[in-house]
């Protein structure tokens, strides 16, 4: 249900933006509606503090308690989703007790017999509730707790609250407030702001200097040129100067290893990596980062912005992460065009 909330929430602005409602205009048209639901449930406009009062003190009808539940959700949705001045922690404490009472009866209807409280699921909802939304499973615990201060409480919260947060994980990984943020093009690593990594090019990080190979080299003249360079890599060029593979000591050791193996019939082309994950000059670094983690890679071949296949350079993974502590886990904002690479 946190999911589905965080859903319609940030589908708002979209369906706005569909219907070509001006921005100036949109917090009004959704206010008028939010007035029609005031005439029909004001129980949904404002806080909803004495609604969640009445409600935990077992003072609710299943369908009174389903048309509030609907109502709210709609009401706070138009609020939010239209760029009005609001919160959502206060209405995901409301929209979770009238989601656990709502459940409770439910639990009534198939099990009349068994003592079931719809209060006591209204409370266990309201932590359920705040903890899918924020991904703060122990606030919501110890907000409903101080509302209580029971300490009976505690171990079914635990057992709604954590199940929460771990299906909101799995599905979506962001609570509503860092959903809002990614809506606006912001994303937060670790306390900081990632986009950072996003104004680096990996043309101001790379290496321009590199050797390759042409893919007709023999056998016995690529082992010479691996043995006398300092890379320990090489691109494989053809015969345009396009890229056409990789070339690496891991490819040839295997074959130095057999004493047989004269390599007489073999060229560079046999021997190098062909399908390679490569990455534009133009990128940013945190294209590139998402690159490297494909696969197990020391370094990507840099092509150049105007032809795809002509190699400019290469990007090796120890730059990148000197770049990634240096703007996200130091915090020092650098220019982009003042990132030298050590190579």
């Amino acid at each position: 249900f946190s999911l589905l909330f965080m859903a319609y929430i940030f589908s708002l602005p979209k369906l706005f933006n569909k219907l070509r409602i001006p921005e100036w205009l949109a917090p009004a048209a959704a206010g008028l509606a939010v007035g029609a639901l005031g005439l029909f449930r004001p129980e949904a406009l404002g806080i909803g503090y004495e609604t969640i009062n009445e409600v935990l003190g077992g003072q609710s009808i299943l369908g009174v308690v389903a048309l509030i539940l609907v109502a709210k959700i709609l009401a706070t949705g138009l609020c939010v989703g239209s760029g009005m001045s609001g919160g959502v922690f206060a209405p995901s404490l409301f929209i979770g007790a009238m989601l656990g009472c709502l459940f409770g009866h439910v639990a009534n209807l198939f099990w009349p017999d068994m003592p079931l409280s719809p209060a006591h699921y209204g409370l266990i909802g309201m932590g359920a509730f705040v903890a899918g939304t924020t991904l703060a499973p122990i606030t919501a615990i110890l907000t409903i707790f101080e509302l209580t201060y029971n300490y009976q409480v505690v171990l079914p919260l635990m057992a709604a609250c954590i199940p929460s947060l771990v299906v909101v994980r799995l599905l979506h990984d962001f609570s509503i407030y860092e959903t809002k943020l990614l809506t606006q093009g912001i994303r937060i690593v670790r306390g900081h702001d990632a986009n950072r990594l996003r104004s680096l090019k990996v043309k101001n990080t790379m290496c321009e200097e590199y050797e390759f190979l042409r893919a007709s080299t023999p056998f016995h003249e690529l082992v010479k040129m691996v043995l006398h360079s300092p890379f320990p890599h090489f691109m494989v060029l053809d015969e345009n100067d396009f890229l056409a593979g990789v070339l690496s000591l891991r490819d040839i050791r295997s074959r130095l290893a057999d004493p047989e193996y004269t390599g007489d019939d073999e060229v560079a082309a046999d021997i190098m990596t062909k399908d390679v994950i490569t990455v534009s000059e133009d990128q940013n670094l945190e294209n590139a980062f998402q690159q490297f983690s494909l696969g197990n890679f020391s370094f990507l071949p840099v092509l150049s912005k105007n032809d795809s296949r002509r190699v400019v350079g290469y990007l090796k993974k120890d730059d990148l992460l000197n770049a990634y502590e240096q703007h996200i886990l130091r915090g020092q904002v650098r220019p982009a065009n003042r990132w030298v690479s050590p190579c």
